[in-house]
């Protein structure tokens, strides 16, 4: 079963939603020391660790000239989430992006994190020399607080196989929303319908 896929149309710079950033953190960009930190953050969340080859494979391969961000605590130095603006698997599509390897720690739940490294992804994606118009990400059924996080964000579930809308019409029960009126795209290059 292939994972999930949606999408985000980017906004003209002056329709770009303004991140709010959240008092005692920051989010910057990934450097070589925060290595460890960020091993941790993806064991925090079930992703596995990384070594610095697999960060750097990834951090000059698939993500964008300064486009892994990570969110620091202040107080403590503390990886606490992080976000990239990443080349697409759509290679024959320069114009679309993606977001990839979201993630909280389960530590510091509510505190709105994710959304505001997903939303300093979603504005680079505007002002970035890369000029991605969409963006897609992949994501699994059972990522339930990630799916709603996205659709919060502005992200639009992609039906890109005969199964995907029942998939979804499963998530919707599950996150008590309305499948009629949530917004989807039929293909990488469609409007948004409901």
């Amino acid at each position: 079963m292939a994972q999930l896929r949606m999408m985000y149309l980017v906004p003209n710079k002056e329709d770009t939603v303004v991140p709010q950033p959240v008092e005692g953190f920051r989010v910057r960009v990934y450097r070589d020391e925060d290595v460890a930190a960020y091993s941790a953050l993806r064991v925090s969340v079930n992703f596995g660790a990384w070594d610095a080859a697999e960060a750097n494979k990834y951090r000059y391969g698939k993500a964008v000239t300064d486009g892994m961000l990570v969110c620091e605590e202040l107080s403590t130095g503390k990886l606490v989430a992080s976000a990239s603006l990443e080349h697409s698997d759509y290679s024959d599509r320069p114009d679309i992006g993606g977001i990839g390897w979201v993630m909280a720690d389960p530590a510091y739940q509510g505190k709105r994190l994710g959304r505001w490294v997903c939303e300093e992804v979603q504005a680079l994606a505007v002002v970035h020399p890369t000029a991605f118009r969409r963006m897609v990400l992949l994501t699994d059924d059972f990522r339930l607080a990630a799916i709603a996080l996205y659709l919060k964000t502005g992200w639009v579930p992609l039906m890109f196989e005969e199964d995907m809308p029942g998939r979804w019409q499963e998530i919707c029960r599950n996150l008590k929303r309305d499948y009629a009126t949530l917004p989807k795209m039929w293909s990488i290059d469609d409007d948004i319908h409901c």
